[in-house]
């Protein structure tokens, strides 16, 4: 069966069906840190792709030694189920994670262009190359089973400088011989600076640009979001609108410390991208005046707080959105959000040790979290509701 493109579906929405702002009705909750999870064997370098499945084991991918990890939402220890190599049941940098029918474990691993299959307990079942190139198609960041074909999430990068976060995001669909068929959602990306003038044209991303989110939902519906703003749709198979609502989150503006951090980094990435030009002298001074003068003149305006990070319960078919903090302020809070209706049912006070690298929800509502640590090592917390 042949999907039909969606591209850009975002732009072509209904009118919001449901604008919140009841934020600040929503029960306050404070979690502590349960549990880490500690490796048995080997150790955790930098690990990500964390989910958690319906029956309570804890998954996650660590690229830097190409590991697969598991443990048990009750256990303190994780297990490593991989080993280095390109041949059945190892992995060179295993990605992400995805949990399909059966509770099947499905890992991708783009080093070697290819999903294997694990079963709950860790087993290897069989692998299965996908035709899909990282700078065609985007690095793979989610992967889910409708029926006999696959879906891929994808996020790919801007190129020039910076690139903080993802460009765009695509959901593919792919048939069983691993072949890449048909896209049945596109979002779009980041608005970007254009500057022309009569020698060169520059493109600069701007810094209020956004990051996608997509995810697989138990019903086969997907929902997608993007970290610019509070707005999410829920599509079906099909690529059509189920429902849409949006978040109202707090306006923020940006500081003179944000304008300093975005135009010193703009500003080297651009004389960087120069630079592997092997242009001469006298061009390399020209782009440098131009990029001081477009950078000095760009216009901050006010945003909307973005949230940093997202997960779903789906057992509870919520929504958790982390906001930002500073890096001084290690407590951050979350806000939980019923999928259905889009109401803001919980704010959720969790002090993180580290900066959140990914986060997953288990079957009982409690908050796993991968967290770097400013001594260079990597932990797998589990917080719940203070008693």
């Amino acid at each position: 069966m042949r999907w039909t493109p969606l591209v850009n579906a975002v732009r072509l929405l209904p009118p919001l069906a449901i604008l919140l702002v009841v934020e600040s009705q929503a029960q306050e909750v404070f979690y502590r840190a349960e549990r880490s999870l500690e490796p048995a064997t080997d150790v955790f370098v930098a690990p990500r792709a964390l989910v958690v499945d319906r029956g309570c084991t804890v998954w996650f991918a660590d690229p830097s030694n190409s590991g697969v990890w598991r443990g048990r939402c009750h256990e303190s220890t994780a297990i490593r189920v991989s080993r280095a190599g390109s041949g059945p049941g190892e992995f060179r940098g295993p990605l992400t994670i995805g949990i399909l029918d059966g509770d099947t474990v499905a890992i991708w691993d783009p080093a070697l262009k290819r999903l294997s299959l694990l079963t709950r307990t860790g087993e290897f079942v069989r692998s299965r190359t996908i035709g899909i190139e990282t700078y065609v198609h985007g690095r793979v960041d989610g992967v889910a089973q409708w029926g006999d074909s696959l879906l891929l999430w994808t996020n790919n990068f801007p190129h020039g400088a910076p690139r903080p976060n993802e460009q765009r995001s695509f959901v593919w669909i792919v048939d069983r011989r691993g072949i890449v068929v048909d896209s049945l959602i596109g979002m779009p990306g980041p608005e970007s600076i254009v500057e022309r003038d009569d020698r060169s044209q520059s493109r600069i991303d701007a810094p209020f640009q956004r990051r996608p989110f997509v995810f697989f939902l138990p019903d086969q519906s997907i929902l997608l979001g993007n970290s610019g703003n509070g707005r999410f749709i829920r599509i079906d198979s099909r690529g059509d609108t189920i429902a849409s609502f949006e978040i109202a989150l707090p306006e923020r503006r940006v500081t003179e410390a944000d304008r300093r951090r975005f135009i010193d980094s703009a500003r080297a990435g651009m004389m960087e991208e120069v630079r592997r030009g092997q242009f001469p002298p006298e061009i390399r001074a020209y782009f440098a005046r131009k990029f001081d003068r477009m950078l000095r003149e760009l216009p901050f305006p006010a945003t909307h707080q973005r949230y940093t990070l997202a997960a779903v319960d789906r057992e509870r078919r919520q929504l958790w959105l982390q906001l930002p903090g500073g890096a001084e302020v290690p407590e951050r809070t979350w806000w939980v959000c019923d999928i259905r209706t889009g109401t803001v049912v919980k704010r959720a006070r969790v002090p993180h040790q580290g900066s959140v690298a990914a986060a997953a929800v288990d079957p009982q509502g409690r908050l796993w979290t991968i967290e770097y640590m400013t001594d260079g090592t990597a932990n797998v917390v589990r917080y719940g509701p203070a008693p």
